[in-house]
């Protein structure tokens, strides 16, 4: 298989969804969904509320509730903090860095049905920004490792 689907067990730490705790501008999450979430406010309250949160499609379900209250730059950084969350979970967790750079060359695809911009979606036609990251910090972290970048 070229392709790593990493909703499946072997890959699932991939998933921002997966239980590694992310510590992300001096705050603690209990996932990668539930920092990310909490970036699409200013307001400290939802953006609590969100961190506490007890699972990561709770802080998801809160975020959409507060939809209208969404910091107004959100859709100009949104791939940019996902990027940064998303490094500082690899970072934190020996294990991610593992299987992330176990994926070789492969493609990596958020196989998520529902998901057409951060996965594939159904059809298969989706963006698949979360893969597009993914490979992009794989290869950030093989330099890094090789004392070819900070």
């Amino acid at each position: 298989m070229n392709k790593i689907l990493f909703y499946y067990p072997d890959h699932y730490c991939l998933n921002n969804l997966s239980a590694h705790e992310v510590r992300y501008q001096r705050v603690t999450y209990k996932t990668v969904e539930h920092a990310y979430q909490s970036q699409k406010f200013h307001d400290k309250k939802i953006a609590k509320l969100i961190q506490l949160a007890k699972s990561p499609l709770g802080a998801k379900a809160i975020a959409h509730k507060n939809t209208k209250l969404m910091r107004a730059d959100w859709e100009t950084i949104k791939i940019k903090t996902m990027r940064d969350i998303a490094r500082a979970k690899i970072n934190q967790h020996p294990e991610v860095l593992k299987v992330l750079l176990s994926t070789l060359n492969k493609e990596i695809v958020e196989n998520s049905p529902d998901d057409y911009f951060w996965g594939i979606g159904k059809k298969q036609t989706g963006r698949n920004q979360m893969g597009k990251i993914l490979m992009e910090l794989r290869k950030e972290f093989i330099l890094k490792k090789r004392g070819l970048s900070n």
